[in-house]
């Protein structure tokens, strides 16, 4: 499911071509920071879930605990068809969550998100992937225009930095 390196030799073969050493320590860090040996567990013990099945599972396997009032729920439009971006200032927790929470409403949503994210195979379903590299995703955004024609819902979580806690100096 989650293999931090042949992802990004797939995606940045010059780059480990021309810096191995470099390409090795940032595979080692990334695969600490993604919880890479955490997931690929996950994925042994749940091989057949996809889609929404597969994501309340990592919520539950990974002890997240979401709470929404029936007011917060009530705003989420119950037809026709929607676009939502969120900000995810924490990165996974809110790209899990929230298409978690919008599914239990809406099951026609679907998620623009980066290419990469197809290498989460269990995910790719409700994916519309971008190449956020290319200058022509007209194919993308046909893909967008069908699904809103189609009265679905359409969540985007903008690329960007993801915060984090910076102290201030003193």
């Amino acid at each position: 499911m989650l293999d931090i390196q042949a992802t990004l030799e797939a995606h940045y073969p010059i780059f480990f071509e021309r810096h191995r050493r470099s390409a090795i320590i940032l595979i080692r860090f990334l695969r600490f920071l993604c919880y890479e040996t955490r997931f690929q567990k996950f994925s042994s013990l749940y091989p057949h879930l996809e889609g929404f099945e597969f994501v309340e599972q990592v919520l539950r396997h990974f002890e997240f605990d979401v709470r929404l009032t029936e007011s917060e729920r009530a705003r989420i439009p119950s037809t026709d068809s929607v676009v939502i971006v969120a900000n995810h200032p924490t990165g996974f927790a809110e790209t899990m969550i929230l298409p978690e929470i919008i599914f239990k409403k809406r099951q026609d949503l679907k998620i623009l998100g980066n290419e990469m994210l197809q290498r989460i195979s269990p995910a790719a379903p409700q994916l519309i992937p971008i190449d956020v590299y290319s200058k022509n995703n007209i194919k993308v955004i046909r893909s967008c225009h069908q699904l809103l024609k189609q009265n679905g819902v359409l969540l985007i979580f903008p690329a960007g930095e993801i915060s984090s806690y910076h102290r201030k100096s003193e």
